[in-house]
């Protein structure tokens, strides 16, 4: 190979070498990005309204004492549960009910201390 072609070679290895410093270089010289500041906190929202205190719901107490693991005690749970639910019935009447059958649930050692 001739000098001129030497010559010519390295001239075109030194113009690759510096074209693709000068493009790392201009990479590395760019500038980053900020970093956004995180998310503001979302409000707390409660789904659910306090609770409303009334007689019905104070005659129903007793209920969150009823010991479901005995087996005899299971019937005063559900009776609890279909006469609070129940619709039909008047708020006195329903309050007279649940009172029968908590005092029954307690004569029967069906309620927790």
């Amino acid at each position: 190979m001739s000098t001129i072609t030497q010559a010519a070679q390295s001239v075109l290895k030194c113009a690759v070498m510096v074209a693709l410093a000068s493009s790392l270089a201009a990479n590395a010289a760019a500038p980053v990005p900020p970093v956004a500041p995180p998310p503001a906190p979302k409000p707390k929202i409660k789904p659910y309204g306090g609770t409303v205190q009334n007689a019905v719901t104070a005659a129903y107490e007793y209920r969150t004492r009823i010991l479901e693991g005995k087996p005899e005690c299971r019937r005063f749970a559900t009776e609890s549960d279909t006469a609070f639910l129940d619709d039909k019935m008047q708020s006195e009447a329903k309050v007279a009910l649940l009172q029968k059958i908590g005092a029954a649930a307690e004569a029967n050692g069906c309620l927790a201390r």
